[in-house]
């Protein structure tokens, strides 16, 4: 499976991130900055293609793929296109950004778009921002009366705007 996570919230991305491992548990995790000089291509999909040594299964996480921000040279886009369009089964290809610069005119976009999930993790609106601290409270084993938790819930409003 390909993911595509983009969005301007970054705990969200993360949350999704983190999801996708849980789903994926006792697979091999290969993390990438496609923003690095150093980061290829062919070294990206070579890990998609390789099968683990101890594990079923790989999951390949790209911060920043700059070929989903800006344009590649056709030799390029000519080996993502060839994998996009068979994917290993047994890996999962994660692009995501935490600036949410993925530009959607791209022709590489488009070819990822058409055959990935797409994922967007936006900003909140009110209703869902105190849902989303109520739910982070419960996870942690934290009660609050409703008092406490509104107050707790505003100043981490004020303070993330």
């Amino acid at each position: 499976m390909i993911y595509i996570i983009q969005g301007n919230e970054q705990c969200f991305i993360e949350d999704k991130i983190n999801e996708i491992l849980k789903q994926n548990k006792d697979s091999e995790i290969i993390r990438y900055d496609g923003s690095d000089r150093s980061f290829s291509i062919d070294m990206m999909l070579d890990s998609c293609i390789s099968n683990s040594l101890f594990n079923n299964k790989n999951v390949v996480l790209v911060n920043q793929p700059y070929f989903l921000i800006k344009k590649v040279e056709d030799k390029d886009y000519s080996k993502l296109e060839k994998y996009v369009k068979d994917p290993v089964y047994e890996t999962d290809l994660v692009l995501y950004t935490y600036l949410d610069n993925f530009s959607s005119r791209l022709k590489t976009y488009k070819l990822f778009s058409g055959n990935a999930q797409i994922i967007t993790c936006d900003s909140l609106d009110n209703n869902n921002f105190y849902n989303y601290v109520r739910q982070r409270l419960n996870e942690s084993n934290l009660k609050l009366n409703n008092d406490a938790f509104n107050l707790l819930a505003n100043i981490c409003k004020r303070s993330a705007t």
